[in-house]
């Protein structure tokens, strides 16, 4: 028991200190460019799993959309800690943010010579009721 909450430590500061380095990593390739690189679209996936990295992704995020054209798309779990924490920041940084339940046909079998089964046992967490999250946000 111990062994293993020991191995869920170390893959939770390992996902931890890859959400912070990915942010610092973003932040150096927009200064070596000379000047801060901006996107039309960001695109992010379950990235923040705990309350305190909210803030420092929305400011990453507001940091690199383009202004009146930038959209960010990130999709998480409904219940996981800091999803909330990311709409908050998003609009404390002046940003509209909506969020949508994904439609049910995101959940289907989309392997092309594989069975349900087959599909259901790599993706597993698709087969039971789904609470992901899509999240929009845009400048006002």
């Amino acid at each position: 028991m111990i062994i293993q909450i020991y191995y869920l430590f170390i893959i939770y500061l390992f996902i931890y200190l890859f959400i912070y380095l990915f942010i610092i990593y973003l932040f150096i390739y927009c200064l070596l460019q000379g000047k801060p690189k901006k996107f039309d679209v960001l695109l992010a996936s379950d990235l923040i799993y705990e309350a305190a990295a909210a803030q420092q992704f929305a400011a990453a995020a507001a940091a690199l959309l383009k202004q009146k054209t930038g959209r960010l798309y990130y999709t998480h779990r409904l219940h996981r800690d800091g999803a909330a924490a990311v709409a908050y920041w998003l609009r404390k940084g002046q940003l509209k943010v909506a969020e949508h339940s994904p439609p049910l046909s995101y959940f289907r079998n989309c392997l092309l010579d594989k069975s349900d089964k087959e599909f259901y046992a790599l993706f597993s967490e698709l087969e039971a009721e789904s609470d992901f999250v899509l999240l929009k946000a845009a400048w006002r």
